[in-house]
């Protein structure tokens, strides 16, 4: 579909809205909504890029980037699995989970809101929940006053557009204030796609920790301390049985990329295993790049050959930042299902292959995109 950005928000037990933008005008043309069930975990790769790509990131920047990031995810309930801040972008890989069944207490509301607020405002909330909740055991009130009080902050929790907005305007907030500057931080509307847990998955992720390698700031992503990867390396002791907080955050979100597709949660004691197959992917990344600046390799795509990940990885793959969706032919097939009059008639299937750099390890991990991206697929 030519000269449309699409954007797909799949919420594991809401409503999943899925609307197509006007490349030009950036504008709304359709929307609809479909419930998905909470079969599977909900895994987007985020990427939103500073106004006119100014380089506005330095070190205290990227540190208070990811410093929000983290309390965002504290207060939201969502899972960061791979991150990486640039100097004039950012990328995250989130597991929107869902709302809890039996709903959310009031002391973890307080909790989760320490994350965010300081103590008087807290403490204010606090008391205004225990006024409604004395009120509501004396008959004087029903559960409604309380309710009221709850859903000016349950809203935004577990939901991606929600975390996506309350990150960036905090960003922009303390930015515009130490730089004496008004008005937006931020090109558009953030771009995702949504992720198969999986091969997908951990390829994305791979190629998120990548950035800086690929961008030529470091020759290994564990020199750079603003990814996931970066982080989960911290201080260099990634075989240690006891890694900073900070490294431990970083390692259970690569464990969840890497092993959600197998029910594994976010265990950091699962590092080593992910390492094991991580590491191997990042060294011929590395390398391969390495050949390429050196004159010892081209850029020139094979459609036949190279299909192991650090082959694709060392170069930009469009259809895991504009692709709408990556992964298996049967996940992407279903959301095409779930979508279908968003098509044309005459298109019966949603999977198309991925082309470009990536292609052979896509075709040989089963891996396809819902978009055809026909040009500057690869490079």
């Amino acid at each position: 579909m030519p000269n449309k950005r699409w954007i797909i928000h799949r919420r594991p037990t809401r409503p999943v809205r899925v609307r197509a933008l006007d490349a030009d005008t950036g504008q709304s043309y359709a929307a609809f909504d479909r419930t998905h069930a909470a079969a599977r975990p909900a895994i987007y790769h985020c990427v939103s890029r500073v106004v006119d790509k100014r380089f506005v990131f330095g070190d205290r920047e990227k540190d208070k980037f990811v410093e929000y990031m983290r309390m965002y995810e504290s207060f939201a309930g969502i899972r960061v699995l791979a991150h990486c801040v640039m100097s004039n972008h950012f990328h995250l890989m989130l597991e929107i989970t869902p709302f809890p069944d039996e709903g959310i207490p009031d002391d973890e509301l307080l909790n989760r809101l320490s994350a965010i607020y300081d103590e008087a405002t807290v403490g204010a909330v606090e008391m205004e929940l225990k006024a409604a909740r004395c009120a509501i055991a004396e008959g004087r009130a029903d559960e409604s006053r309380a309710n009221e009080i709850r859903e000016r902050y349950l809203y935004r929790m577990h939901d991606l557009s929600e975390f996506m907005k309350s990150l960036v305007q905090r960003f922009t907030q303390w930015y515009n204030r130490c730089n004496g500057r008004k008005g937006n931080l931020w090109e558009d509307n953030f771009r995702s796609i949504i992720v198969e847990p999986g091969a997908a998955a951990r390829l994305v992720a791979a190629y998120i920790d990548l950035n800086p390698v690929r961008a030529g700031i470091v020759a290994d992503p564990a020199e750079y301390r603003w990814c996931s990867y970066g982080e989960a390396h911290s201080g260099k002791q990634h075989h240690t049985r006891s890694p900073s907080p900070v490294a431990q955050q970083a390692r259970e979100g690569l464990v969840r990329a890497f092993f959600a597709h197998q029910g594994g949660g976010p265990d950091a004691g699962r590092w080593m295993d992910c390492h094991a197959i991580y590491r191997p992917w990042i060294e011929e990344t590395m390398a391969r790049i390495r050949a390429l600046r050196s004159g010892n390799a081209t850029r020139k795509h094979d459609p036949g050959g190279g299909a192991s990940p650090g082959q694709a990885l060392a170069g930009r793959i469009r259809h895991f930042t504009d692709g709408v969706a990556v992964g298996g032919s049967g996940f992407v097939n279903d959301l095409f299902h779930e979508n279908r009059r968003r098509f044309g008639p005459k298109r019966t299937t949603g999977a198309r292959p991925i082309r470009g750099n990536a292609s052979a390890v896509a075709r040989s991990q089963g891996i396809c995109t819902l978009r055809d991206l026909q040009k500057n697929i690869g490079e």
